[in-house]
C-alpha cells in the first residue's frame, strides 16, 4: 500500500528519521558520530524528500484531473450534439 506523501503522520516522519539517522551513523561508523548531527541532518533530509514526493505527486494528480477533465468535456460535447441533433432526413448508419 503506498503512502500519500502529503498526508504523513508525525508519527510515521519520526520513524522515518529515525532510520535515516541511524543509516546516517552506520555509513560513518557507529562509534565516530554525533547523534544530535545525524538527527538534524536526517531530519532536513526527510522533510525535503517529503515535500519533493507532495510536489511530484500533486502534480500528477492535476495533470490527471485535467486530462480527465478534457475527456468529459469531450464525451458531453458528444452526447449534446447526438441528443440535440433534428429529425431531418436520413440518418447514415455506422456499422
Amino acid at each position: 500500500m503506498k503512502t500519500d506523501p502529503c498526508r504523513i503522520s508525525q508519527d510515521e516522519k519520526q520513524r522515518m528519521i529515525a532510520n535515516a539517522a541511524y543509516f546516517r551513523a552506520v555509513r560513518r561508523g557507529l562509534g565516530n558520530t554525533d547523534p544530535v548531527e545525524d538527527w538534524l541532518a536526517a531530519e532536513t533530509e526527510i522533510e525535503n524528500a517529503i515535500k519533493s514526493d507532495c510536489r511530484r505527486s500533486l502534480s500528477f494528480a492535476q495533470k490527471k484531473q485535467s486530462q480527465g477533465a478534457g475527456l468529459l468535456d469531450a464525451v458531453s460535447g458528444w452526447m449534446y450534439r447526438v441528443t440535440t441533433r433534428h429529425n431531418s432526413g436520413p440518418r447514415s448508419r455506422i456499422g
